[in-house]
């Protein structure tokens, strides 16, 4: 679907499928920046989403969430000098974006937008937190299990799926108000990472 290219480090990663299966959504440090991209499951139409590099770090950090209409991208923008660090929209059929919540004193990311729509659970150092997109309140889930990675809702809204390094990579459930992660996997011999949901 991509091209190679000879000025990325990490590459083209974090994908993500539009719900009609016709987009994919990624993060790339193509030309020594990480930004935002989406490109048609053909290869065309590729181009970048976001004006300013979503993160300082590698293209791991350019996660990328699609709603449901498959018309938005949410985002997640990294603190700089300049900007606050905060989730982002991309509008797809209008080619704008617009910050949906500034986090003055964090950082976040990972974010992964709701079945419904109505709320972003994402990633602040160690924990998990979810922005309710219609008040603005921020909830931390509890959760036994710390350093949570690249949480996706299940479909239904029920379950939390991430990733968690310690000693190797382990994937686990969360329940959608917080609780006791429970491990999902082939096994504890076996690293497992980047949970996908069945539809």
């Amino acid at each position: 679907v991509t091209q190679p290219d000879s000025t990325v480090r990490t590459g083209d990663v974090c994908v993500q499928w539009s719900p009609d299966g016709k987009k994919l959504s990624f993060g790339s440090d193509k030309n020594g920046e990480v930004h935002i991209y989406v490109v048609n499951v053909d290869g065309s139409n590729l181009r970048q989403v976001t004006e300013n590099p979503v993160s300082h770090g590698m293209s791991w950090l350019g996660i990328s969430s699609l709603s449901k209409d498959g018309k938005k991208i949410i985002y997640a923008q990294e603190e700089t000098e300049v900007y606050s660090s905060g989730i982002h929209e991309y509008d797809i059929t209008q080619n704008k974006s617009r910050v949906l919540h500034e986090f003055p004193n964090k950082n976040i990311s990972d974010p992964d937008l709701s079945p419904d729509g109505f709320k972003v659970v994402y990633v602040v150092g160690e924990n998990l937190e979810i922005l309710d997109l219609t008040t603005k309140e921020t909830q931390r889930l509890t959760c036994d299990v710390p350093g949570a990675r690249m949480p996706k809702w299940s479909p239904d809204g029920q379950w939390i799926g991430f990733q968690v390094f310690s000693d190797t990579w382990k994937t686990y459930i969360l329940p959608h108000d917080g609780g006791q992660a429970i491990r999902v996997g082939p096994g504890k011999n076996y690293s497992t990472q980047v949970p996908s949901w069945s539809g």
